[in-house]
């Protein structure tokens, strides 16, 4: 097996190794919080379905009041 190491974390990819070109060479987590989780804080739940978050927080990020 090739070497697979994540290009945003730097450690070994063991499961879902055979999708290591979809998420762009890394753990599919990190492709999450690369690309799909936007820039709200990591402990939030962001719009993408699945969001590892979830687990932690299972409710979205409340709405900032508007001026």
């Amino acid at each position: 097996m090739p070497d697979l190491t994540c290009r945003r974390c730097g450690r070994p990819v063991e499961r879902f190794a055979d999708q290591f070109d979809l998420f762009e060479q890394m753990h599919w987590v990190c492709f999450h919080y690369e690309f799909e989780h936007g820039d709200i804080d990591p402990d939030w739940v962001c719009a993408a379905g699945g969001c590892p978050s979830a687990v932690h927080s299972p409710t979205p990020r409340p709405e900032k009041p508007r001026d």
